[in-house]
């Protein structure tokens, strides 16, 4: 329940609704966090709950007058938006420390060879011509590129995967193509 601002009644009557609704809800669980029923509450207890409420009514009215804190506070919305926005910007963009690109591109390989000398290598030497040690490409790793580049596969995954370690993307795109893995 909220008091709206512009009611006819005076702001300390306002106040005094506050305190015994903020009052009574504290009350009601404590009571209920020790198995009692708001009747059961002491009398004590039960001023000790409006005299928290009252002061703590009294203290942010008091913040809230203060115009360094309204400042404050509009610096913490400002910067709360600004981490929101870089956050999206870092879902959208290539880590640049993973963005590193291979150094040997099988297509730019394959021309310099020529195509007769490219299709007399078997796998393996595709592989090396374009520096990758053909033992490290593991089941594992196969596996990987047909999920990333296979028939069916995951688009979001690959994105994904690709803004987490693009360099390590980049090597599996060129393993795919020697190995023609792509779309099977």
């Amino acid at each position: 329940m909220t008091i709206e601002n512009n009611s006819t009644t005076s702001p300390t009557v306002n106040n005094e609704v506050a305190i015994k609704i903020a009052a009574d809800s504290l009350i009601r669980a404590t009571a209920q966090k020790n198995g009692m029923t708001f009747e059961q509450v002491p009398q004590e207890a039960k001023d000790d709950a409006y005299r928290y409420a009252k002061a703590a009514l009294e203290e942010k009215q008091a913040e809230a007058a203060n115009p360094v804190y309204a400042q404050l506070q509009a610096e913490r919305e400002a910067h709360r938006l600004t981490q929101m926005q870089l956050e999206a910007v870092k879902q959208t963009r290539v880590n640049v420390a993973n963005d590193t690109r291979p150094a040997l591109d099988p297509a730019i390989i394959r021309a310099r060879m020529g195509e007769r000398d490219w299709f007399a290598l078997t796998d393996s030497g595709r592989l090396q011509s374009i520096g990758v040690d053909p033992a490290s490409v593991t089941g594992v790793e196969k596996q990987q590129i047909k999920e990333l580049f296979g028939r069916g596969c995951d688009s979001h995954y690959a994105n994904d995967f690709f803004k987490q370690n693009a360099g390590r993307y980049r090597l599996l795109k060129n393993i795919a193509v020697v190995l023609n893995l792509q779309g099977k």
